[in-house]
């Protein structure tokens, strides 16, 4: 990352540094950092003397419920709009927007940028259709996209519920 992100997150989050202090509130679950030096070579000798805290929370379990809905959802609208745009229309209107915390200023963005799907895919057949004279292929079967969709959820549940993360092909012995 470079300085201008820096700049920019500078009351976000702290810069990379060394020579700082980190101590761990065992009692409040709270990890705290002070100073140290942010290594930029214009000033070497510089000494930071800003103080962060971070506290570490898990995601709840309404949150996490909330999330695989949406992301389940946000798969069958990709399908159902290479497939059919009204339907997928009517889709995302009802049942995905349902799911979406709209609060949030990025998942807000994200659930109003899956509306440009409709209209790309759209696009890009009629162009296909017009500069192309081979027909056009079948839409895929969403392989894909529900494998990605799959190894997403697995992400929530702990590694000894879920397959092996490894490959069944490195545990064969020559």
């Amino acid at each position: 990352m470079g300085h201008h992100y820096w700049t920019k997150m500078q009351n976000v989050e702290p810069c990379p540094r060394f020579a700082h202090q980190l101590v761990f509130d065992h009692i409040h679950k709270v990890h705290y950092l002070f100073g140290g030096n942010p290594g930029k070579f214009s000033v070497p000798k510089m000494r930071l003397d800003d103080f962060w805290s971070l506290k570490l929370s898990r995601p709840s379990q309404d949150y996490l419920l909330r999330r695989c809905r949406y992301l389940i959802r946000k798969q069958r609208f990709c399908e159902l709009a290479s497939r059919d745009p009204f339907e997928a229309l009517r889709y995302l209107q009802n049942e995905l927007s349902a799911t979406v915390f709209h609060d949030d200023p990025e998942e807000g963005k994200e659930f109003r940028l899956l509306a440009s799907n409709l209209f790309s895919r759209q696009n890009s057949k009629q162009e296909r259709m017009i500069t192309d004279s081979e027909p056009l292929s079948p839409p895929s079967d969403g392989f894909a996209g529900r494998t990605q969709l799959y190894d997403t959820l697995v992400s929530f549940f702990p590694e000894h519920m879920t397959q092996p993360r490894g490959n069944l092909v490195d545990l064969i012995t020559f």
